[in-house]
């Protein structure tokens, strides 16, 4: 892509820059935003000490360069950024479009490595403009890029200082003379090593993208905050030149400049992961005899394809609805078609939520489920246009729906209630309430930027959702070659990195549910493995760092299932739901046998919160060749109902009752049937329920059922005395 690199002439833009080209982009200009009538200028977005300097970078670079003052200030300070009057992003956003109708760029190369607050600007501006933002240096640690950077050849000096063990005599000294000092002051202080805190600003005086260097010839330290404990130093450039490098540099392009240089690149991803073959010797699965199963039940079939969504209320604020398909009648398949179903059912899911005071912004996850993968991008140009900023994650799968349903939608969501009082913010609200958002668009080296309108992970309280997470190259954005090894290692990777970002210390050993989608059945043996893998190098990584202790060893109830298709043609997609309070969570499991069939159920409960996940596997006995469906629908239903009998809840509190089947075994309309039986009948509220049709599943279970239960929290202490 062609890129402009926002620069402010320190070491992170620089770097960045040089990852950009490690990755192909093409570097065709530079922008920077100065100070106005000031000389240094306390800006929450641009670095402005050194801004004298910046031609010089330009023509060392040998790069067009576009500047514009700094005319707004930091008035919308919230968590996200709507387009604001005044604001310096603004000024941003002017330049921007400026070089887009200059130059045609593509992408901006941002060098943030921590902030959200900048991340959240840059992305904002680059989305009105139809660019993308190149952040490679996002989430890094800190330690290792700081190495990276100085084993890079970039020569940054120390320009401002501004925090607790910093003073005026670390000015001039170079990233590598400073790197042990920032070390112990991390230790000492906890600051940042890249000085990603504001602990300290660079000025890059050479790079291998510089066929120049810079010299300074004279300087003077300005004191611009007296602080008795921090004072803020910085260092003010009088006069400087350039001075001629070896003339081969110049004739060099900036790819040839750093074809050598050692540093993380995206091409290199497979050999970076170390990625172990877990491929089982033998799959046991496999070899499992086919059940038949006994699938005529009374039902109305005109009644059950014409059921209505359902909506359930949770006792916490949550919502789920299920069952909202868009069918065709006429015309299925065309692309007329899909475009109409999909508004359908996007409309009709929008009345549910608002038929129970709920709406769109309420949405936390929806689980897109197609017919056929290759209408995904018609149906995504209809979804994108429900939502907006901090969109919900998203799971989309292929699954094995009927003739003439496109798709299938489930939608939980969440009501936030806002802060009550004046002056009253975020950390005012109530915790069991408290929404977080993680929606990075950008390409980096971390994780997958979103690749439609959709969150990485939303958090409701102490419960984090993520989405449906495939091997994408964090960035490239292109699926990782190698096969279920390369996708399964990636993949979960991706997720304990989004888990990470969305609280400290936050893993995969904090997964309380997750569903492996697999696209075929011999994978599954492989992608359990990696499971386990990933748990132990976790567990293991935690008791190198004297932190296992912190963490809870209860199990995650985990389903495999297998669907036609994933998106890009994945293998395997993950997705999980994870609890920021596990060590409060409990576990269970309990087996049942009626007439033909085995239920073995697995729970995971936190009384705390009232909330629980049943997983239930329905199996046939042993030398069982055959199976009524509704005798093992109502011995599933049965089972389930007793285990939550026994905790004190109530088949009411079910939030979502989801299950899996195979398709070719049992139609979807029959499944629909029997559990509308079980669930409906002589109950004063119905159980919101999902039958998702898919490919197989790992034999012998004819039945995969994940139960999500809302009750009310149970008392504490304090609770009992009043």
């Amino acid at each position: 892509m062609r890129v402009v690199a926002l620069i402010s002439g320190g070491k992170d833009s620089c770097f960045n820059m040089m990852q950009c080209v490690a990755e192909s982009h093409d570097l065709v200009a530079l922008v920077n935003l100065y100070p106005h009538h000031v000389d240094e200028l306390d800006s929450y977005m641009f670095q402005t000490v050194g801004h004298h300097a910046i031609d010089l970078y330009s023509q060392a670079m040998g790069l067009p360069l576009y500047r514009a003052p700094i005319k707004g200030g930091s008035v919308e300070q919230g968590r996200d950024y709507h387009p604001t009057a005044g604001d310096e992003v603004e000024d941003l956003h002017q330049i921007l479009k400026k070089v887009k109708e200059d130059l045609q760029i593509e992408a901006v190369s941002v060098g943030a490595i921590l902030s959200n607050y900048q991340r959240v600007r840059v992305e904002n501006v680059c989305s009105r403009l139809g660019l993308t933002s190149l952040a490679y240096l996002w989430r890094r640690d800190q330690t290792e890029l700081l190495g990276e950077m100085i084993d890079a050849d970039i020569h940054a000096i120390i320009i401002k200082v501004a925090a607790l063990g910093l003073t005026a005599k670390h000015l001039g000294k170079s990233i590598k003379e400073i790197q042990p000092h920032m070390e112990a002051m991390k230790t000492k202080y906890q600051l940042n090593v890249c000085g990603e805190g504001g602990e300290y600003e660079t000025f890059t005086l050479d790079c291998p993208l510089f066929s120049k260097r810079i010299v300074i010839d004279d300087f003077q330290v300005v004191q611009h905050d007296e602080d008795d404990i921090s004072p803020v130093f910085y260092i003010h450039f009088n006069k400087m030149h350039l001075a001629a490098k070896d003339k081969i540099v110049e004739e060099k392009s900036f790819a040839e400049r750093i074809r050598d240089i050692k540093m993380k690149r995206g091409k290199s991803l497979c050999s970076d992961l170390d990625i172990p073959d877990l491929t089982p010797s033998k799959n046991s699965a496999l070899e499992h005899p086919i059940i038949n199963i006994n699938i005529n039940c009374p039902f109305n079939e005109e009644l059950e394809t014409c059921q209505p969504p359902l909506c359930n209320h949770g006792n916490q604020g949550f919502a789920w609805v299920s069952g909202v398909r868009a069918s065709s009648e006429t015309n299925c398949g065309s692309d007329s078609s899909v475009l109409q179903s999909t508004e359908v059912a996007m409309e009709t899911l929008k009345e549910q939520l608002q038929s129970q005071g709920y709406g769109l912004q309420d949405a936390v996850l929806i689980h897109l489920y197609v017919r056929d993968m290759a209408d995904f991008a018609h149906i995504n140009s209809i979804y994108c246009k429900y939502f907006s900023l901090n969109p919900p994650a998203r799971v989309c799968v292929q699954a094995s729906l009927p003739e003439g349903t496109v798709l299938q939608l489930d939608c939980l969501a969440h009501h936030t209630p806002p802060p009550q009082g004046q002056g009253r913010g975020e950390e005012d609200r109530d915790p069991a309430h408290y929404r977080n958002t993680m929606h990075v668009q950008g390409l980096s080296h971390w994780a997958p930027a979103n690749i439609g309108p959709y969150s990485q992970a939303v958090q409701i309280g102490n419960l984090v959702f993520c989405a449906g997470i495939i091997a994408l190259c964090p960035s490239s954005m292109g699926m990782i070659e190698g096969g279920i090894n390369a996708e399964s290692r990636l993949s979960l990777r991706s997720v304990a990195r989004v888990l990470a970002a969305m609280q400290r210390g936050l893993g995969l050993r904090d997964v309380v549910v997750a569903t492996c989608y697999l696209t075929q059945l011999e994978l599954e043996g492989t992608a359990r493995n990696h499971w386990l893998r990933s748990l132990e190098e976790e567990t293991a990584a935690e008791e190198h760092q004297e932190l296992c202790g912190e963490h809870p060893s209860i199990p995650c109830l985990v389903n495999y299932v297998v669907v036609p298709s994933l998106p890009r043609g994945a293998l395997v997609e993950w997705h999980v739901v994870a609890a920021t309070d596990k060590h409060t969570w409990q576990y269970s499991e309990a087996v049942s046998s009626e007439e033909s069939v085995t239920v073995e159920l697995k729970v995971a409960w936190c009384s705390q919160s009232g909330v629980a996940f049943i997983s239930a596997i329905v199996d046939p006995q042993p030398n069982t060749t055959e199976i009524n469906l509704h005798s093992a629908v109502k011995a599933l239903v049965s089972a389930v109902s007793m285990e939550m009998n026994s905790r004190g809840w109530d088949t009411g509190d079910i939030l979502s009752f989801k299950v899996f089947h195979d398709q070719s075994q049992i139609p979807q309309s029959r499944i629909s049937a029997a559990l509308r039986a079980e669930l409906t009948q002589g109950r004063d509220r119905p159980v919101n329920f999902t039958s998702l049709p898919v490919k197989s599943l790992p034999p012998p279970c004819i039945l995969d059922v994940c139960v999500w239960v809302q009750a009310r929290p149970y008392p504490t202490n304090d609770d009992a005395d009043l």
